[in-house]
């Protein structure tokens, strides 16, 4: 392992990646990073007006849409979600430009979020919480 310098001294919770160069990492006040070349370069994005809590889980659905840059196969990501504490749950479906809050079933923390398909997905967290969605997220 090779450490690599960070855009924040804030904790990072988790990372996600879809096999790409791209990866997005977030953490604690809202904090949302990414990169587009393996980690190499990595970018704070502040997408929140406010100073939030703990991001504890980001996912971004894959559609399958692919095609290839510089050697590199790419994928078309638009729809994502991330969770977080006392029930933070926000969408994107731009591909993390912009985040809306969405409402979620708890006001506990939502510690993973995911889609098995384009309108069914699950969150999970404390207190052995289980969500799920089948509008695609307008509603848990």
């Amino acid at each position: 392992w090779t450490r690599q310098s960070s855009v924040t001294t804030l904790s990072l919770h988790k990372l996600f990646t879809f096999g790409t160069p791209t990866l997005w990492a977030v953490g604690e006040n809202g904090n949302v990073l990414k990169t587009i070349d393996a980690g190499t370069n990595w970018v704070l994005s502040r997408p929140f007006q406010i100073a939030l809590g703990r991001i504890l889980d980001v996912y971004f659905r894959v559609d399958g849409t692919a095609r290839w840059v510089n050697g590199t196969i790419v994928y078309d990501v638009k729809e994502g979600f991330l969770v977080g504490e006392s029930g933070m749950l926000f969408h994107t479906s731009n591909g993390g430009l912009t985040w809306e809050s969405q409402a979620s079933c708890t006001r506990e923390d939502i510690n993973g979020v995911a889609m098995i398909e384009p309108h069914v997905g699950f969150t999970i967290g404390k207190f052995g919480h289980i969500c799920y969605t089948v509008t695609g997220g307008n509603v848990w």
